[in-house]
């Protein structure tokens, strides 16, 4: 227990020993275009192996070497402290203060629990998933899963990680007639895509999963063809010192709904945590140009809240087309309420094409002004272009024009093609000269 040893010479001699284990190699530079024009008639979603999983020679990849292995169940505590006084930080000489306190980081425990304690060299593989409902029961009915429960297996523990059981998993489209393959709930790519990358500033990811879809009749239209699925999770999770996800999802039509709409609720295009550990990220541009939102189905309110440091979201939706009606709201007010520091917006909304721009499906409701604000968004430099050719958006713009002072290049067609009609503060625009291209 942890109060064996209260103290250094009442405690044992440390024990030292080494021990090899297996670790991931992550080194990988970049991964460019990995998977881009992926778009054979024959590709298809990602689909984990089956495997018979009634020993270590037939589990495959559900199981893969604990990375957190730490057979230490004691250990020297790092803040041990047996000072019962210090010195005074604020004594002086001639100062009425004492000069010696009672130390506030004592702490004679000298041996203590190991926190990180993980006594298994096996855990069970995350990144082996694809998405699909009832993981879960499968591994639990398992003939291997029976030994781990009765000790004949003891490297691993009987513990399941909760995304083998994702609720999520199961929120699946109500409504898939008409549209191919949004039944499946199945992942794009296998999670662990981007997991041998090197956690590095300068890793490149750029156009990764780009153009897979195959245009026929028209630029918005998709064949049944070319790799589809929902984005995983935690496909970025490893790279937490990434800077850059220039265009990775580029004019990809075939991303489905992390999670479809119910009765009660809108469904998510992604997972609100898909760039959460990504805190070091700068630069987005265009990693959603192109993609196809459906109707009922909201980009997250979170999806960019631990994302501070962005500074570059140009063409972050150019292109993209959202199904949903003039009343429905798909991009919350709030999405960049957390992002201070960015500096270029152009491009955010501007439709592939300048014809018919009154028919324009990019936007619908562009929200009630708040998307960017003067307490939010001082440092924008660039709105180029911002929601060209969106002749079919309702709603209020942000008022921009009030805070902010872009050179004349930076703040050309901002509103181009844009419908006074449907814009409810479109005469605000008009007065502060922003109105270049405006249709009526």
């Amino acid at each position: 227990e942890e109060s064996l040893y209260p103290n250094q010479s009442s405690a044992p001699a440390v024990k030292k020993y080494t021990e090899k284990l297996t670790v991931r190699n992550n080194t990988i530079q970049a991964m460019t275009g990995v998977l881009r024009n992926f778009n054979s008639s024959d590709a298809t979603c990602y689909e984990r192996e089956d495997y018979l999983m009634t020993s270590f020679d037939d589990i495959g990849d559900v199981i893969i070497f604990n990375e957190s292995y730490d057979p230490r169940e004691y250990i020297l505590n790092p803040d041990y402290d047996v000072r019962e006084t210090i010195v005074n930080p604020d004594w002086t000489e001639g100062s009425d203060l004492p000069q010696y306190i009672e130390n506030p980081d004592y702490n004679a425990q000298y041996v203590i629990k190991n926190p990180a304690y993980d006594p298994y060299h096996y855990s069970w593989n995350i990144w082996y998933l694809d998405g699909t409902d009832g993981f879960n029961e499968i591994v639990t009915g398992s003939e291997f899963y029976q030994k781990v429960l009765d000790g004949t297996i003891n490297d691993i523990s009987s513990t399941l990680p909760a995304e083998f059981s994702d609720p999520d998993n199961a929120k699946t489209n109500p409504s898939p007639a008409g549209t191919p393959r949004s039944e499946s709930m199945n992942y794009i790519c296998s999670p662990d895509l981007f997991r041998y990358c090197a956690n590095s500033t300068s890793t490149r990811l750029d156009y990764a999963l780009g153009n897979v879809s195959v245009y026929t009749v028209g630029p918005n239209v998709r064949t049944n063809q070319g790799i589809y699925g929902r984005v995983p999770k935690y496909l970025f999770k490893p790279l937490t010192n990434i800077q850059n996800l220039h265009y990775v999802f580029y004019q990809n039509l075939n991303i489905t709904p992390y999670t479809w709409y119910d009765e009660q609720s809108n469904g998510n295009m992604l997972h609100p945590d898909t760039f959460r550990s990504n805190t070091q990220l700068t630069n987005i541009t265009g990693i959603f140009a192109g993609i196809h939102v459906p109707s009922k189905i909201v980009i997250p309110t979170t999806l960019l809240s631990g994302n501070t440091r962005l500074q570059n979201v140009s063409y972050l939706f150019y292109g993209a087309i959202f199904y949903g009606s003039n009343e429905e709201q798909q991009l919350p007010n709030e999405l960049f309420s957390s992002n201070k520091l960015l500096t270029n917006i152009s491009y955010m909304f501007a439709a592939l094409s300048s014809n018919s721009p009154s028919t324009n499906n990019n936007i619908k409701n562009i929200g009630n002004g708040s998307l960017f604000t003067q307490a939010n968004h001082t440092r924008i430099t660039n709105v180029t272009s911002f929601m060209q050719y969106q002749g079919n958006t309702y709603g209020t713009v942000p008022e921009m024009w009030k805070w902010l002072k872009p050179t004349a290049a930076n703040r050309a067609n901002v509103f181009y093609g844009v419908s006074k009609s449907k814009i409810a503060n479109s005469d605000a625009i008009v007065a502060a000269g922003w109105d270049t291209g405006m249709i009526n």
